[in-house]
């Protein structure tokens, strides 16, 4: 089976949650025995913003500039695919194709953008009211007309059958590390987040304004590790003696290896968090909020302290800095679990080994 598969942004090397999944569908579909031709920025110049009024006003997404992705759907459709698959859902209206088209829903764009438009501010809270309201028309017209649409939780798939879709279950993985060792008693407390994205910068203010302070009160040596692409300028102020702000790293796992615990502080948002699946597979606890406890697979639920308010939050924080014996019966169950994208996307690669065969 020959697949195209259409990025927003360089696949490799996967840092951010998007970047990862991308890699992870990628590692399964050439797994099975598949070609898979990727087609991203770094070969079709997609980088270029939206400016004109075209972008916002028009009732299709804000996507870019529209000569380059012309010239994108042009050279997909060249490589004569068996498949195209669309890392994201708002790619699809560019695309009109014989070829059965699947789209991988990352987000549920009018979640997404009004999550954004809740956390913004004039110009940008007027954007994303505009984008969440033109996702109502798109997105589900989109999601019926594609061969078949990807979920990442049970929930967004229930989401997607309602408008009428065809769907598959690709929860969110990770493969996890060959060298696992249990946590350290002083180790840190981890957060990771791309900075820049609005729940992810509310989520860094309200753990380091609200949360820590209560930790420090009883825990004065704690540590907190804030790490991701770009947290370096949008929480560069939250910085202090108990709070490293690290921003970009080459790679997560040295970061996991060495913290105690991680936090989930996000409190709003669209789709399902894929470094809190990274965090659990690579052996850690984890503190979540509500809001990012949807993104835990039920079988790791049992290992993840939910905490709704910041006094709460900051006792479960505080209880497994304190307590190795809670640490390590929740890594040991936690390296106990069965990930890995092989597994993860043998649904995937079974629906579409069917659309092939039906064509």
């Amino acid at each position: 089976m020959r697949v195209a598969f259409v990025a927003l942004e360089p696949i490799e090397p996967a840092r951010s949650g998007g970047q990862i999944r991308m890699a992870g569908l990628v590692q399964g579909l050439e797994a099975a025995g598949h070609h898979v031709k990727i087609f991203d920025p770094e070969t079709y110049g997609m980088a270029a913003r939206a400016t004109a009024l075209r972008h916002f006003v028009s009732p299709r997404p804000r996507q870019g500039n529209i000569r380059i992705l012309d010239a994108l759907t042009d050279a997909v459709e060249e490589s004569d695919p068996d498949v195209i698959l669309l890392s994201i859902s708002y790619l699809a209206p560019m695309f009109r194709t014989k070829t059965p088209v699947v789209i991988d829903f990352q987000n549920i764009e009018i979640d997404r953008y009004a999550s954004l438009a809740a956390l913004a501010s004039g110009l940008h809270k007027g954007s994303a009211i505009l984008e969440s309201l033109k996702a109502r028309r798109w997105e589900p017209r989109a999601a019926r007309d594609a061969a078949l649409c990807i979920a990442c939780t049970p929930e967004e798939e229930a989401r997607l059958k309602a408008w009428g879709a065809r769907t598959c279950l690709v929860p969110h993985s990770c493969d996890p590390p060959a060298d696992f060792a249990h946590s350290s008693l002083d180790a840190p407390v981890l957060f990771l987040g791309s900075g820049g994205y609005a729940p992810n910068d509310d989520a860094a203010m309200w753990l380091v304004t609200t949360v820590w302070p209560h930790v420090l009160r009883r825990h004065p040596k704690a540590q907190l590790r804030i790490v991701g692409r770009g947290t370096d300028r949008s929480c560069r102020s939250l910085a202090s003696d108990s709070v490293t702000v690290v921003g970009e790293v080459e790679s997560i796992d040295d970061e996991l290896r060495s913290c105690a615990l991680t936090v989930a502080p996000v409190r709003r948002g669209a789709g399902a968090q894929l470094k809190v699946v990274s965090a659990l597979a690579h052996g850690r606890s984890m503190v979540a909020t509500p809001y990012s406890m949807r993104s835990v697979p039920s079988e790791c639920r049992q290992y993840v302290a939910q905490a709704s308010s910041s006094e709460e939050f900051a006792d479960h924080v505080v209880r497994l800095l304190t307590s190795l014996d809670d640490r390590h019966d929740a890594e040991s169950g936690l390296t106990a679990v069965d990930w890995g994208w092989k597994a993860a996307t043998s649904s995937l690669i079974h629906d579409l080994e069917g659309l092939c065969r039906q064509g």
